[in-house]
């Protein structure tokens, strides 16, 4: 009886040594088999972040395939922009031969021009003719530039009759404020408003008047050229007539 508890304890005793042998065995594959899937999910993320770089690179090289056929006809549109422009310029320094004279006319045109016109801003208006006498003559001005100059000079002379405005000035001296529609009229009054008057077309000359509605109506005529009151009718006077 004794050698068969013996012998049962020796049996007991091994299955014992072989269950913890099979439990560490188990442990280890167990660890073994966590660390091969962390190996594995971090190479799946590399795969799937290689993919998207590779995806991403793919439609970046089709956008440049895109922008390089693009930029290539726009550069064959340049290419054809500029043969276009070198046989205009071919026929530059004969067309400059042709125009020159003709702005140089147009510049003697209006200096006589506002010699004759009603002298409203004389000053502004002959110093413009001026500097344009002084630019024709320039040679670092191309004509181009020169015939937009003289261009917008005639603009701005051709805005004086269709406009209404007021500025101050002098009349024999004495500081006036004038009101000027279009090139119809140009009438004052002095500063203080004891005098009023308009310019005669027919003398040529500034012509007194006392009339009380041409001096109501050059009060009103001052309050709107400023936008200090709404357009009205007001009585003007040209020529030397009303």
């Amino acid at each position: 009886m004794k050698h068969f508890f013996m012998i049962t304890i020796l049996i007991v005793n091994l299955y014992s040594n072989s269950f913890d042998k099979s439990k560490d065995t188990t442990v280890k594959t167990n660890s073994s088999l966590a660390s091969s899937q962390k190996k594995i999910d971090k190479t799946y993320s590399e795969t799937e972040t290689l993919l998207y770089e590779y995806k991403d690179t793919l439609k970046e090289n089709q956008s440049q395939k895109i922008y390089n056929k693009d930029l290539r006809e726009f550069i064959k549109s340049q290419q054809k922009e500029i043969e276009s422009l070198n046989t205009q310029i071919a026929g530059i320094e004969v067309t400059a031969r042709e125009v020159m004279p003709l702005i140089k006319n147009m510049v003697v045109f209006l200096d006589k021009f506002i010699q004759l016109d009603v002298p409203f801003l004389l000053d502004e208006r002959q110093k413009r003719v001026e500097r344009l006498e002084r630019n024709v003559n320039r040679s670092d001005l191309s004509v181009s530039e020169k015939y937009r100059q003289v261009l917008e000079a005639y603009k701005i002379e051709n805005d004086y009759g269709r406009t209404i405005e007021s500025f101050q000035g002098e009349i024999d001296g004495k500081v006036v404020e004038f009101l000027r529609i279009g090139r119809v009229s140009l009438m004052y009054r002095t500063m203080d408003k004891n005098q009023y008057g308009y310019y005669n077309k027919e003398t040529k000359s500034f012509q007194i008047s006392d009339e009380s509605d041409l001096s109501k109506s050059i009060d009103k005529g001052i309050k709107i050229a400023k936008k200090r009151t709404s357009p009205d009718l007001i009585l003007i006077k040209a020529g030397g007539a009303k």
